[in-house]
């Protein structure tokens, strides 16, 4: 857009902008189903070609439990 600064001419060097991408369950979903679930996800989100398939697009792979993304939220 023209004439409008880019965020770090605006006085904010070094800024990031991060987005997530995560997998919900239904509330009450057993934690042996979630652990289930977590383990098939991650093996898949490890493989090399996904990985790869997820640089290309700009994204980085970051696979973790289900009790890592209850301490981000």
């Amino acid at each position: 857009m023209p004439g409008v600064p880019t965020v770090a001419a605006s006085g904010l060097p070094g800024y990031e902008a991060v987005a997530m991408n995560v997998m919900f369950a239904p509330a009450r979903t057993p934690a042996a189903v979630i652990d289930q679930l977590n383990q098939h996800i991650v093996k898949v989100l490890k493989q090399d070609e996904v990985k790869e398939k997820f640089f290309n697009i700009g994204s980085d792979v970051v696979a973790g439990s289900p009790q890592e993304l209850r301490g981000i939220i």
